[in-house]
């Protein structure tokens, strides 16, 4: 059985109190011994006009610290959040398993977040393992996007095979706990 914790996180326009509650909340399911904790998009950057601000430079240090408490743990983090690249700013985040840190990316963009969000030309979905499960991350509202909206595509997409398909998007300052066999 893979343990699986959810936390739907207020944001602020403040990295070091995004970074803060992230921290909070890792430490809570830490006690609980879960497998991976999942936050929802945003979380790193918050979802402001700020987040044209978050370069890879900035972000670093904050990534290093979820990298290293992920390591320290033993638990799986997916970590979304607004990063600038190329002048472009893309809907974005991290999946840390130990001292690995994986870069996805949102490619289901709804018509309104094509406004402020770019997809990366060479972007794939990704295949992430926990456990034996093959997992792949939907990220709000991408669930409703091509190829996902249709049940039948979820089961194989671009030729990856998933057990588990991860969507965040709960009500602000819930928890949940998953439990996937």
């Amino acid at each position: 059985m893979v343990s699986i914790d959810v936390a739907q996180i207020a944001n602020s326009l403040s990295l070091e109190k995004n970074v803060q509650t992230i921290v909070e909340f890792l430490n809570r399911f830490k006690a609980k011994n879960v497998d991976l904790v999942l936050f929802p998009e945003c979380s790193l950057s918050g979802f402001s006009a700020k987040m044209k601000e978050c370069t890879l430079d900035l972000l670093q240090p904050y990534l290093d610290q979820i990298q290293q408490w992920s390591a320290d743990s033993g638990i799986q983090v997916i970590l979304p959040t607004a990063i600038v690249e190329n002048q472009k700013v893309y809907n974005s985040g991290f999946w840390f398993k130990g001292n690995t840190k994986t870069q996805f990316f949102k490619l289901g963009l709804t018509d309104s977040e094509k406004k402020f969000f770019s997809i990366p030309e060479a972007a794939t979905q990704k295949v992430f393992e926990i456990g034996s499960l093959k997992c792949g991350l939907l990220i709000c509202k991408e669930a409703q996007q091509a190829p996902w909206q249709h049940p039948s595509n979820c089961i194989a997409w671009n030729n990856s095979y998933y057990d588990s398909l991860f969507a965040s998007g709960l009500d602000k300052g819930a928890e949940q706990a998953i439990s996937i066999f």
